[in-house]
This record gives C-alpha cells, sequence and structure tokens, in this order.
C-alpha cells in the first residue's frame, strides 16, 4: 500500500512540475541545449603553450571578465523578458564587473546561511516575491580564425538558472 501512495505522489509531482510556464520553476528542468558535464578543457596551438598552464596563451580561448550592462529585478517576471533583443536600449542600466557578485556590489540582501533557506520551499512552487534576479549584457567579437571550429561558452558561477542569447549568425 505504502509504495503505491508513493508512486502517486511522485507522478503528481512530474505531472506538476511538467505544466510549469517557466524552466526555472521546473524541479526536472536542469539544461537544456548545454553539453554533459565535463572538465573543463583548453585547446592549445603547441605542446609549449599547453604546458605554460596560462589559458590566455592559447589561440583558442577568449575572456569574457571585463564591465557588464546590469539591470537588477525583485521578481524574475519584472524583467520583461525583451532584453536580449539586439535594438534594446540598456544605456540605463548599470555597468558591474564580471565576474563579481552583485548582493556585494549592493543589490538585493546577501544570504549567508547554511542552515535555514532563504526562502519557503514549496515544491514545485518558486516564489515569485523576493527571487531576486539580474540580466546581464555584454558584446564580444568571435576571432576570425574560429570560424571553422567548434565552441563553447563557460560560465564558472551562475547559481539556478541562466539563459545565454546571442545575436544572428552562425558561431554556434
Amino acid at each position: 500500500m505504502k509504495s503505491s501512495v508513493y508512486i502517486l505522489l511522485f507522478c503528481l509531482i512530474i505531472i506538476s512540475c511538467k505544466y510549469q510556464s517557466n524552466d526555472w520553476e521546473n524541479p526536472l528542468m536542469i539544461g537544456r541545449n548545454k553539453e554533459k558535464p565535463h572538465a573543463t578543457l583548453i585547446s592549445y596551438q603547441s605542446q609549449e603553450t599547453a604546458l605554460s598552464f596560462i589559458k590566455n596563451n592559447s589561440e583558442n580561448y577568449k575572456l569574457l571578465n571585463g564591465n557588464w550592462k546590469f539591470k537588477y529585478y525583485t521578481n524574475p517576471l519584472k524583467t520583461g523578458n525583451r532584453f536580449y533583443k539586439i535594438n534594446f536600449n540598456d544605456s540605463k542600466w548599470d555597468t558591474i564587473p564580471v565576474p563579481s557578485n552583485w548582493q556585494i556590489l549592493g543589490y538585493g540582501t546577501p544570504i549567508y546561511t547554511n542552515i535555514k533557506h532563504p526562502f519557503k520551499v514549496d515544491l514545485p512552487k518558486v516564489p515569485h516575491k523576493g527571487n531576486e534576479t539580474g540580466c546581464y549584457r555584454t558584446t564580444f567579437t568571435i576571432p576570425e580564425n574560429w570560424e571553422q571550429k567548434e565552441m563553447f561558452i563557460h560560465f564558472d558561477g551562475i547559481q539556478s538558472t541562466a539563459y545565454i542569447y546571442k545575436r544572428p549568425g552562425n558561431w554556434i
């Protein structure tokens, strides 16, 4: 009898998750259009360069650190989901360094806890109020000699959900 109850509850959770309106509200969504987990690899042009262990020495590595446009929201539904458009005007957005932590830079509420979760957990529901969201924008140029190469973008510190948008083109 107990096993049938567990199965029923499991099925209800799956059904409930399947019909969430946003990926970030769906605990079954753990990735889309991403590589399977693996060690970070960097291709070097020579053995000598590889043995330097300096990423920037590789012709196949582009560091995206720098100042990015940033907009902070207290609720993910307030983003408007249009900031990825090419003609979007981000001139009123702030500029922050990447990598960084927006809470340390004065946005939102820093959360320093290993005991209590910062908001009530009510799976599969994700709270909208108090679910701080940051939108980032930057542009960069892909080197011409990369045109025929397989390219990957790697982020070391994204917490929760991230969407990456690109301008039209064939580099991915």
